[in-house]
């Protein structure tokens, strides 16, 4: 199966979560993010297990859903958050990411990998204190994003009616239960209706030239993080899969970038890496020219659907044979 084609090459970057918070602090950031013309950024991408940051701490407990939330009120480019399957339950994840694809009018996304690096515990979800054995890697987190994909569409938007005549205002039979049973499970309907653009985007981190073979058939696009060499990338690229692959690249050394899109990426994740404080390596990211550097890359409008801008497909419909998980409505009038 060949990737979409969003008509260019797509140049995306990445923030660590300090970084994210050192941009909300300083209203020169906050300008310079507002005109930041990445494809999409993610937020917390040291929570990710590729290349360290070597000078750049991270950002204490922050959570990417709440900085991308803070930072989506100043504008600037569709936000992707990074999460991994350690600390929150599918549930929780799921109801944070729509939230803020709500809140961003379908411009985000989220970006899953398989383990933290900041020293976390190594079975899913214990750290939360619940007992889960479930160990963490690429099966474990492949479970996790089909329960959050299910959960995303268990409300169909559209079916809110909002008719007060006949006092229906949800269709409430089009709710469907999730009866997800994997490493974990789910019950659903999750409490907030799909997005304008249906799902968040959800992206698959990895590393290594067999990331396709651990990709989901779900996932809409791929990054293959750790910095990779160019051969590594051909590998990768190479291998037929539904989700597009993007490299991950330091937005230092952008001629080595421009070399991964020759090898075969389909796009860009340029991240900070060298020495300076959160705020300096921050201002680097952001001060970089991405249409200038790359030229014909996508470059998504203020109001451009994120899936659309990335020439994705709708998402599968993980739900077609579930069943109501309400009764319908009966006509009344509203009062």
């Amino acid at each position: 199966m060949t990737s979409p084609d969003p008509g260019g090459p797509v140049i995306a970057t990445a923030l660590t979560t300090a970084e994210a918070a050192a941009v909300l602090a300083d209203p020169v950031l906050r300008g310079r993010w507002s005109h930041h013309r990445a494809a999409f950024t993610v937020l917390g991408i040291d929570r990710l297990p590729g290349a360290p940051t070597e000078s750049v701490p991270a950002a204490g407990d922050l959570d990417p859903s709440v900085l991308a939330t803070a930072l989506a009120v100043y504008g600037g480019p569709a936000v992707v958050v990074a999460a991994t399957a350690h600390i929150d339950l599918p549930y929780n994840l799921a109801r944070r990411t729509l939230s803020l694809d709500h809140l961003t009018r379908g411009r985000s996304g989220l970006l899953l990998g398989s383990r933290d690096p900041r020293g976390r515990t190594g079975n899913a979800w214990s750290g939360a204190g619940l007992g889960a054995a479930a160990e963490l890697g690429p099966a474990t987190t492949a479970d996790t994003a089909h329960a959050v994909l299910g959960l995303w569409q268990s409300w169909p938007l559209d079916s809110i009616a909002g008719d007060k005549e006949s006092g229906i205002l949800v269709h409430s039979e089009r709710i469907r239960r999730v009866g997800h049973r994997g490493v974990t499970r789910t019950a659903g309907p999750l409490s907030i209706p799909t997005s304008p653009q249906g799902t968040p985007v959800l992206g698959w981190y990895g590393t290594g030239p067999d990331i396709r073979a651990h990709t989901p058939d779900i996932a809409d696009l791929t990054v293959l993080g750790g910095l990779p060499d160019r051969a590594t990338v051909a590998s990768a690229a190479g291998q037929p899969g539904r989700a597009p692959v993007l490299a991950e690249a330091s937005v230092r050394d952008l001629e080595t970038a421009a070399e991964l899109l020759r090898a075969g990426a389909h796009g860009l994740l340029l991240r900070t890496t060298g020495p300076g404080t959160p705020a300096e390596t921050a201002a680097r990211l952001l001060s970089t020219d991405l249409t200038v550097r790359f030229p014909g890359a996508v470059v998504p409008g203020d109001t451009t659907l994120l899936r659309d801008a990335l020439g994705l497909p709708p998402p599968r419909d993980l739900l077609s044979d579930a069943t109501a998980a309400f009764p319908a409505p009966s006509p009344g009038v509203y009062r």
